[in-house]
């Protein structure tokens, strides 16, 4: 009886390996394919960028009977970045951009005057924080493709006053948004090289409750939001080696 119940359990244990081999199988097969197109480190790469950014204007002042404008300066720009091909043609990126600016008042009384031109009075600058997604036109292996990425950033702002003509809190912290255009050269399966044009657009440091404030002047307006816009040339270098999402399997 004992050996009847034995074999009989053996049985039902055996046949149940057997009907649920299949599902496994698949289970097995789909958890590898996620883990090939959205975590495989083929699909990732680092990135570094340098080129030319520029702050665009914080603040319109009455001075007297004429006006000036804070512009800061262009100067250069750098960052790095990683990225990962979840889909053909399209890509999630986690990007740094830090950009500078040499504070400078231009007079903007209309009458081509210069009287209230200053440079030098300081540097402000931005390590702005971004997530984006992006497409690419044709392939993502494709030798040139053309693309476009949209996403969020958050940029943490610094003031260095050297002419006692501002007053710091301290970081101002800022949100918006982001994006960029740009053409892809791939130069091999591991490197690619763009050059793109990127914007980030946030709130003004020099307005809110708490903000950067000149010590002299009559502010007439203070923009709600300014665009800082970067130039620049990208290096991509895969980490591994990347396989085409159509391949055969």
């Amino acid at each position: 009886m004992k050996t009847t119940i034995r074999a009989a359990l053996v049985s039902i244990i055996a046949g149940t390996a057997v009907l649920g081999e299949p599902d496994h199988v698949d289970a097995q097969r789909t958890l590898r394919d996620v883990k090939e197109r959205f975590f495989q480190i083929a699909n990732w790469s680092l990135e570094g960028t340098a080129g030319y950014g520029n702050i665009g204007r914080l603040l319109l002042q009455d001075f007297g009977d004429r006006q000036r404008e804070l512009n800061p300066t262009g100067e250069f720009s750098w960052g790095f970045g990683a990225a990962v091909t979840v889909l053909e043609r399209t890509e999630l990126r986690l990007g740094f951009t830090r950009v500078t600016g040499d504070l400078a008042y231009d007079d903007d009384t209309g009458d081509d005057g210069s009287l209230l031109d200053q440079d030098d009075l300081g540097d402000i600058g931005a390590s702005i924080l971004t997530i984006e997604a992006g497409r690419y036109l044709f392939a993502h292996h494709g030798r040139f493709s053309p693309y476009a990425r949209a996403g969020f950033a958050i940029a943490w702002w610094g003031l260095d006053d050297e002419s006692g003509e501002f007053r710091e809190n301290g970081t101002e912290t800022r949100i918006g948004g982001s994006g960029a255009l740009g053409l892809q050269y791939r130069v091999s399966r591991q490197v690619a090289l763009r050059v793109e044009a990127a914007t980030f657009r946030g709130h003004n440091p020099f307005t809110g409750k708490s903000s950067f404030r000149p010590t002299d002047g009559f502010t007439i307006d203070e923009p709600k939001s300014i665009s800082s816009n970067v130039y620049r040339a990208v290096i991509s270098v895969n980490l591994g080696r990347p396989r085409p999402f159509d391949r055969e399997r």
